[in-house]
């Protein structure tokens, strides 16, 4: 299989399983659409030799976005307010979703790797607050579909769709610990000439986009 065979077909199945995981009103019932994303990342970072860089990241950021939203849950810190799912899940860890912690993995692969596609800087402060930037940026897109959806509620409101203004701070300053952890301390940096994940991070934006115009 050639190349570029290869990633259109990864790119594909990226597509439907975030359709299907964007779109389901019980989002997480559906577990093999998160798994589906983190799979294809794995496989393109094989395919590119990137695989060790890829698991550590992916570990990372899962681990630290269960640590923070199992927290968010039980003490109504980091995020801004208390929330909760509105859903049973097969497997879980310290009461958050498992496809939580895998949303939290693929969305900042996607936000490193699109800072690296266009940023070129050694500067790690700078790309650490590009790749929060991105991730804030997403949740600003992901909360109010997934709220209307009801994959979740917040118990307090706020101006921007009803989510608490602190839940997009909490976001920015958990993606910075991730990006300085991946970036800093483990030293990985992940490029890609492909654009794979960039035109992900653009495919998964317009399936929200939609998403939050239809009724």
């Amino acid at each position: 299989m050639s190349r570029k065979l290869y990633l259109y077909i990864a790119w594909a199945i990226w597509a439907i399983a975030s359709l299907f995981a964007l779109t389901t009103a019980d989002v997480f019932r559906y577990t093999i659409f998160s798994l589906i994303p983190l799979l294809s990342i794995l496989s393109i970072e094989y395919f590119k030799r990137g695989f060790r860089h890829a698991v550590l990241l992916i570990l990372v950021s899962f681990a630290i976005g269960i640590a923070a939203e199992a927290y968010g849950l039980a003490y109504g810190a980091i995020f801004g307010a208390r929330y909760e799912y509105t859903f049973r899940t097969w497997f879980q860890i310290l009461n958050v979703p498992f496809q939580v912690g895998a949303f939290w993995a693929i969305f900042y692969y996607l936000a490193h790797v699109t800072t690296n596609t266009f940023i070129r800087s050694k500067k790690i402060l700078k790309l650490c607050l590009l790749d929060a930037t991105l991730m804030t940026g997403i949740d600003l897109l992901l909360d109010p579909v997934m709220v209307n959806k009801g994959a979740w509620r917040w118990f307090s409101t706020g101006p921007y769709f009803g989510i608490p203004t602190g839940n997009f701070i909490g976001w920015f300053l958990v993606s910075l610990a991730i990006s300085f952890i991946v970036r800093r301390i483990l030293k990985i940096k992940i490029s890609d000439k492909t654009n794979f994940a960039l035109i992900s991070l653009i495919s998964t934006i317009f399936i929200l986009l939609v998403v939050s115009l239809s009724p």
